[in-house]
């Protein structure tokens, strides 16, 4: 990249995820993969309806947006450290 004088910046492999919405996105494959395990698409219907009534409320998506004013201030450091500022 630096050879092709290409702008980019360096990353770590495992980036934090950044949206709120890929950490509910995590939580309802888990907890489909180890509590449902769904065979039907009714089965998947219904236990997507489960983890909404059951493990979705304003407490979890507190968590996931606090979740971001911990990871993004690192997030940013790390770029910053890495572009020489």
């Amino acid at each position: 990249m630096e050879e092709n004088d290409i702008n980019w910046w360096k990353t770590p492999p495992e980036s934090p995820d950044l949206k709120p919405t890929e950490l509910l996105w995590h939580g309802l494959k888990h907890f489909l993969r180890t509590a449902i395990k769904p065979r039907t698409k009714e089965e998947l219907v219904d236990g997507i309806s489960r983890f909404w009534y059951e493990r979705v409320d304003a407490l979890k998506f507190c968590t996931y947006i606090c979740h971001l004013h911990t990871v993004l201030p690192l997030v940013v450091a790390h770029v910053a450290k890495a572009s020489g500022e």
